[in-house]
């Protein structure tokens, strides 16, 4: 597996790890982007050393994990927290 995919899997396997603790955590948006912010940037300082020889690493994989992001911040809420009105 090359640099490259490595990278694009770490921030789609990271996205819907953040999604879920924001799920669970059932976080306002603020509270909730922040934190997704937050990972990305750590990630991304992390991986950074690693992925040296790609260009604009920064945006490998980023709207994919600002979607799964969401998606399951979303589906674990509605999981966790959604009672029907009667």
């Amino acid at each position: 597996m090359e640099e490259y995919d490595k990278l694009y899997f770490s921030r789609i396997l990271a996205g819907v790890i953040v999604g879920v603790i924001c799920g669970v955590l059932a976080l306002n948006l603020v509270s909730g982007f922040m934190l997704s912010a937050i990972v990305y940037y750590v990630l991304h300082r992390v991986l950074k050393k690693k992925a040296a020889n790609i260009e604009k690493s920064w945006s490998v994989g980023f709207s994919e994990y600002l979607g799964l992001w969401l998606t399951m911040w979303c589906i674990v809420y509605s999981i966790l927290y959604w009672s029907p009105s009667s």
